[in-house]
């Protein structure tokens, strides 16, 4: 029961952070390209700093083999929720179902997760909740993708497939990977600018979040019955399927912890940015993205307690 009081205190703070996002756009503020320009350095710069800063920690054979262990736990939970993510396409329109299978497949475990996980365990339970980070971008940039891409028309040839792991977030998963189990260490100058860069990744994120939805009538997420159908995917039915597959799973309890809290985020910040980014429904985005974070506060500390319940 702390976990989860501790939890929705930290989900508050970051609902209060969007906010503020959405009051600076709303009265004007900051303007449009602002936002755009705020979520390009988000997308591109911060969230590889987060990554590389993550692993550079010293090695040792037990954490490294945990941090295997870890990365096969993610791996499998990445997979369920592609799998769950289809039955968002169930009675969907043609406009509207590419982004709400993003949605409903993508959360916010970047942006969210690593705080919540950082209230939770400290650094210990970031060092191995991000190797579902790793399966977030490894999916979001190939699958993920290809959803939004496939709408509009794009075929796939191995050469945009290639392009696609050629950004920044995808590189910076393989570099880390490679300095942690290469025992490389970056020069103290390096890893001081990572830390810096990282530690705008939480209040960057969800100002960004809040800029972006105060582009649109957001009374509307709370009007549209499809969107709490796409939001109970995310934060009810794909957690609760997790639930109980990592019931008889064989790894720590811990570690299937530091999954199952970046997992039962809301759903994905990225929904909203790469909506813009490919011409998608925006403002469907924005809706589910609003929604699934305002009862995110009452879900994620329900999700880990019926976790702690049934799991232990």
């Amino acid at each position: 029961m702390d976990v989860a009081l501790t939890l929705a205190n930290q989900v508050f703070i970051m609902f209060l952070i969007m906010l503020i996002g959405f009051c600076l756009y709303h009265f004007r503020f900051v303007g449009e390209k602002t936002a755009d320009d705020m979520t390009t350095v988000l997308l591109y710069i911060v969230t590889p700093a987060l990554i590389l800063k993550t692993y550079q920690e010293e090695y040792s054979a037990e954490k490294a083999k945990n941090l295997l262990v870890a990365l096969g736990v993610a791996a499998l939970a990445m997979l369920l929720g592609i799998i769950v993510s289809f039955l968002a396409r169930i009675k969907s329109d043609k406009k509207r179902a590419d982004i709400e299978q993003f949605a409903a497949c993508f959360p916010n475990n970047g942006f969210m997760g690593i705080p919540l996980v950082v209230s939770v365990a400290g650094t210990t339970g970031v060092f191995f909740s991000n190797t579902y980070l790793m399966m977030f971008q490894l999916a979001v940039w190939t699958f993920g993708v290809a959803i939004l891409q496939k709408a509009n028309g794009i075929k796939f040839t191995p050469k945009t497939v290639l392009k696609l792991f050629a950004n920044p977030t995808v590189i910076s998963v393989f570099v880390g990977l490679i300095c942690y189990f290469a025992r490389i260490r970056f020069p103290k100058p390096v890893t001081e600018t990572c830390n810096y860069l990282s530690n705008m990744n939480t209040p960057l994120a969800m100002l960004v979040a809040g800029m972006l939805i105060a582009r649109v009538d957001i009374l509307k997420s709370f009007r549209r019955l499809r969107n709490y159908y796409i939001v109970f995917l995310r934060l009810i039915v794909f957690p609760c399927i997790l639930i109980a597959v990592f019931r008889f799973l064989p790894a720590s309890y811990e570690i299937k912890q530091y999954i199952m809290i970046v997992t039962a985020c809301p759903t994905a910040t990225n929904t909203i940015l790469f909506a813009k980014k490919f011409n998608r429904d925006v403002e469907t985005a924005s809706h589910i993205f609003g929604l699934s974070t305002l009862l995110s506060i009452v879900t994620i500390p329900l999700i880990l307690y019926l976790y702690s319940v049934v799991v232990s």
